[in-house]
């Protein structure tokens, strides 16, 4: 999600197999447990009983010979997950990832942390037993120690679990295909066609931009112009960065890499020059941050020379050491806006929005993990605390604040929120720094699911001529409007993102409910773009003022929209695009590939203009109404990034949403940029 730039921004599963017949012989080093099933084994734990379920999809391609069983199991639970008809190189890939005489097979994504798992992999003639301890499990940087067993020697000689294998290959393979589990959706499946248009659309935009903007900020793609409305320090060059690096863009990257080794991060250009520390975090830092990580990890052979790559966190540094000033208030909750040049002044305002306030932590935070000084983590944190205990003007309901703080003494001035401008980002990152690191941040997580939970209790609307659509109400206390603004589609892919890591399916149907619903707006316009901001009925809030009917001219429109447009530009932004994103990684379900690549179709279809892309005036025009002569940043960083990411091949930095818990190398600050979650 990228901020506003005046203000910031199915079916239940299958049912479980039943356990297979009582093994006839247990045995272990330290507990005899002869005559007991494994279910009653793990009962005599002392630890809570946990459900770790394996699911696996059938092989559609059925192989005559070899079947393979895969069984879960942890310290205080064992249960077999069903057949799988094939051979075992055939397993899912999210299971097997590759077959050198032996099965290799990685735990599954979605296994809950600290715990210790064991993953049996049975076929005929072949038993191979897979334990790791989950403390730091990801699919490609787990270590499992592998235990090889045959038929012959059924014995789990652990002493974490005390659970035993015992004879279970005779009775796991006698298990009838109609048992397996067929919950557990398929990975999601790249679509390299699309996948490179979208990878030639970034290109356009970025030549555009480098023969007639850069080094500045912000593109006119019309005039072939620019603007440094951000300070003067080129964000275009270092908020796309991250989305060169994903797409492979070695040279686009090392043009980056140059300029970005120029910049001043003490002064601008100009002087009198305000900086949003909030917009200056997500887009500078940020992707400042995302390409060092890239470079250093995943995509470390895209350039030879590391000390360019290097220079990444030295000028994170720099940069978070020049906006440290925006702290220097009586609570430390961060000026809105400084100036660097004269250097050292604040805005003086009198408050700031939570957006703003609380849109800092995540890359402030990981700045602090990255250079070893824990300041940048601090400053934010403690700005951070005001949100997370709120006092002054009461929430709305349980989690949904309001969104003024005072600056002087941290209590919030009002009741009035939403999903949107002013407000957005904060919720966004709650759940977020518990991506990040969930032990550190569960205060974040609890926050957040108190949050979610009103909003589906108290600002889920249906409109009245389509009440399959689901969008958000804003309020004021209690008071709810139904008003919404293409920010705040970003909520279903937030949504979506909860649900994942903390199993929790209401969240992800929510999330998934919000998602088709933003859809919704972009298949409903001439233009096939979603508007700034739309309206619609409620039939359960007080007819008339701001519950009132559409005007005359978008009456017959609404009866078949669900809503109506209220303003109709379209400025490049990618919320609709990110929530779909989710919820492709969260589902694997090819509707969403199919939704991503409309919204590709039209947007590079109306906004191509001049040199590059331009925000346009008007999406229920066929042809956009006209173009603003503006190509923002966050449309190289974001919109492009979600869309690619969307019809890419799996890989690292693509987030693990399938299942339950957080097996995702990177978490997605607010502008798209990856950042490595915490080990």
């Amino acid at each position: 999600m990228m901020a506003d730039n005046a203000t910031s921004r199915r079916t239940g599963p299958a049912p479980t197999p039943a356990w297979p017949p009582t093994p006839p012989h247990a045995a272990s080093s330290s507990h005899d447990l002869s005559g007991t099933s494994l279910r009653s084994a793990s009962r005599m734990q002392t630890r809570r009983v946990a459900s770790l379920t394996a699911r696996c999809r059938p092989v559609h391609s059925t192989v005559q010979s070899g079947v393979t069983c895969l069984a879960l199991w942890s310290p205080t639970y064992a249960e077999v997950g069903g057949a799988v008809e094939g051979r075992p190189s055939q397993l899912p890939p999210c299971l097997g990832r590759s077959l050198k005489g032996a099965l290799m097979p990685m735990p599954p994504p979605y296994v809950l942390s600290n715990r210790t798992t064991c993953l049996v992999v049975l076929a005929p003639g072949l038993c191979s037993l897979y334990t790791t301890e989950l403390s730091d499990l990801c699919l490609d940087r787990a270590t499992p120690r592998r235990e090889p067993l045959t038929l012959d020697t059924m014995r789990l000689r652990g002493t974490t679990s005390s659970i035993l294998l015992l004879e279970l290959a005779a009775t796991a393979l006698a298990l009838p295909a109609s048992k397996a589990r067929d919950d557990w959706p398929a990975p999601p499946a790249a679509n390299l066609t699309r996948a490179n248009m979208v990878k030639a659309a970034f290109e356009t935009a970025w030549q555009g931009y480098f023969k007639s903007a850069f080094p500045h900020d912000t593109l006119h793609p019309v005039s072939n112009g620019f603007e440094d409305d951000r300070n003067g320090w080129g964000a275009t060059v270092v908020d796309a960065l991250s989305t060169a690096v994903v797409m492979g863009e070695a040279d686009i990257v090392g043009q980056m890499l140059d300029r970005i080794a120029q910049i001043d991060f003490t002064t601008t250009p100009n002087a009198g020059d305000g900086i949003s520390v909030f917009e200056t975090t997500i887009r500078y830092l940020g992707g400042l941050l995302a390409g060092y990580d890239l470079l250093k990890g995943p995509m470390n052979s895209l350039i030879a020379d590391s000390s360019k790559v290097d220079v990444l966190l030295k000028q994170a540094m720099s940069l978070a050491d020049s906006l440290s000033i925006a702290f220097d208030t009586p609570t430390g909750i961060p000026d809105p806006r400084i100036f660097l040049n004269p250097r050292g002044s604040l805005s003086g305002s009198s408050s700031n929005n939570i957006a703003e306030i609380g849109t800092l932590v995540l890359e402030w935070t990981h700045l602090s993990d990255l250079s070893g000084n824990n300041k940048y983590a601090q400053l934010t944190q403690k700005a951070e605390s005001y949100l997370l205990n709120p006092t002054g003007s009461p929430e709305a309901w349980p989690g949904l604040v309001g969104n003024q703080v005072s600056v002087k003494d941290g209590t919030f001035l009002n009741s009035d929120g939403s999903w949107g401008a002013g407000a957005d980002s904060f919720y966004e990152y709650l759940i977020k720094m518990y991506q990040y690191d969930s032990k550190s941040f569960a205060a974040y997580k609890d926050r957040w699911v108190l949050a979610a939970d009103s909003t589906i209790a108290h600002l889920a609307s249906h409109p009245t001529s389509r009440q399959d659509l689901t969008y958000l109400l804003t309020y004021s206390g209690q008071n709810t409007n139904p008003d919404m603004g293409h920010l705040a589609t970003f909520a279903g892919g937030n949504f979506i993102l909860g649900g994942a890591v903390l199993g929790v399916d209401k969240y992800k149907e929510f999330g998934l409910n919000l998602t088709k619903s933003a859809f919704n707006n972009y298949q409903q316009t001439p233009s096939g773009i979603g508007p700034e901001d739309f309206k619609w009925v409620d039939a359960s809030l007080p007819a008339g003022g701001s519950n009132g009917p559409p005007p005359a001219s978008q009456t017959d429109f609404y009866a078949k929209s669900g809503f109506y447009t209220t303003v109709n530009e379209y400025i490049l932004r990618p919320e609709t695009c990110e929530s779909v994103y989710y919820a492709y990684r969260a589902t694997g379900e090819q509707q969403y590939q199919d939704m991503a690549w409309a919204m590709f179709q039209a947007i590079s279809n109306v906004t191509r203009a001049g040199s590059a892309y331009s925000s346009i005036n008007d999406v229920t025009q066929t042809n956009g109404g006209g173009f603003a002569d503006q190509m923002q940043s966050y449309f190289l960083a974001e919109t492009f990034k979600y869309l690619y990411l969307t019809f890419a091949p799996d890989s690292e930095v693509q987030l693990q949403l399938q299942g339950v818990g957080n097996s995702s190398h990177f978490v997605f600050n607010t502008e798209c940029q990856p950042l490595r979650v915490r080990v």
